[in-house]
């Protein structure tokens, strides 16, 4: 199975990070900054950002979705924050 987002919509794969403090310790889980991140898998026809791109969202961005036993976020363009170069 695959997905293919319409209109406005992009398929996001989030990247998972580990946090460090500036003195180089690991941050507990719940206690760590979250800055929602990922890499753009597929895009609608309406979209300016492409495949390939690292972009930060906002938190609650998306939807999380269930494909070929991984799971992606669907989300809207005006979800994105920037685009990583």
């Amino acid at each position: 199975m695959s997905i293919k987002p319409i209109y406005d919509r992009l398929v996001v794969k989030r990247e998972e990070t580990e946090a460090i403090s500036s003195g180089g310790i690991v941050l507990v889980y719940d206690e760590a900054p979250k800055q929602p991140s990922g890499v753009v898998l597929a895009v609608g026809k309406d979209v300016e950002v492409s495949t390939g791109d690292r972009i930060v969202f906002s938190k609650n961005a998306g939807m999380e979705v269930k494909v070929d036993g991984g799971t992606v976020l669907v989300m809207r363009e005006s979800d994105v924050i920037a685009v990583i170069d």
